[in-house]
């Protein structure tokens, strides 16, 4: 539901919305092997994240997922409560796609 707008289903870049960007998402199936054989876990998980990206890198269009997941748990009543719970919460759900991710690679 979050990535497939982009990325569409088959994590390949064909979501409904990729026409409509100025760079066209990447094909998810191919982290592995663009990273020479090994699943590049860390750097996955910053993009999706995207709260620490470096600033000499640029704009990028994804969304910083990492600041979304965190607004969702604030909705949730997490965030007010206990930040250290609602930080665990975001971490989960990013650990949850990268892992889904490693599942794509061909």
């Amino acid at each position: 539901s979050w990535c497939g707008p982009c990325h569409g289903r088959s994590g390949q870049g064909g979501g409904p919305v990729a026409a409509s960007l100025k760079t066209a998402p990447p094909d998810l199936t191919q982290l592995q092997e663009r990273a020479g054989g090994t699943f590049p876990e860390d750097e996955v998980r910053q993009q999706i994240d995207g709260r620490n990206l470096p600033g000499a890198h640029g704009t990028i269009e994804m969304p910083v997922w990492g600041y979304w997941f965190t607004l969702h748990e604030t909705a949730a009543g997490l965030l007010q409560e206990d930040r250290d719970t609602a930080e665990k919460e975001v971490q989960k759900r990013i650990t949850r796609l990268v892992e889904y991710l490693k599942t794509l690679q061909k």
